[in-house]
């Protein structure tokens, strides 16, 4: 994990800031961190990142940190983050939903996706995939006005 070209120390990492570091890269979340690895081009580089500490939950930038450090190179972190989720459900400006219980797009590799066949074991299952406890409701139509046709006519362009 480099940060302005340079390694983070664990010091104080834990999983909500391996978490809030894979969010905001653009990933949904970590699936594994360690600091037990050392490999041979870690010497190449400053240490840049330290006492990195984040709520559960937390967005990169309410965590804490300093940019001095303690550490030697055997406290790197290495980060491992899911890949970026095909399902995302947005809401009326386009902003991806992150917290159950409100309503919202579903989109699928950035296009809207047509209820032809789409049931409650559908939006359950989706719902899970995405990192909801289930489903509470779905609907399909135009609901957003232009978002949808935005979405169309940037795929068309």
């Amino acid at each position: 994990l480099l940060y302005n070209n340079g390694t983070v120390c664990d010091d104080s990492f834990n999983e909500n800031s391996a978490n809030a570091i894979c969010r905001e890269m653009g990933f949904d979340r970590q699936t594994s961190w360690s600091s037990i690895t050392t490999w041979p081009i870690q010497s190449q580089y400053e240490i840049t990142l330290d006492d990195v500490s984040c709520d559960r939950g937390a967005a990169w930038e309410s965590c804490s940190y300093v940019e001095s450090h303690n550490c030697g190179h055997t406290e790197d972190v290495f980060l491992t983050c899911n890949a970026r989720p095909q399902f995302l459900l947005v809401d009326e400006n386009g902003n991806r939903i992150r917290n159950g219980g409100t309503l919202g797009l579903l989109l699928y590799d950035d296009g809207t996706v047509c209820d032809d066949g789409f049931d409650v074991n559908a939006g359950m299952a989706i719902c899970r995939l995405m990192g909801f406890s289930g489903l509470t409701e779905w609907n399909y139509g135009l609901k957003f006005g232009n978002l949808q046709r935005n979405k169309r006519d940037k795929a068309g362009q």
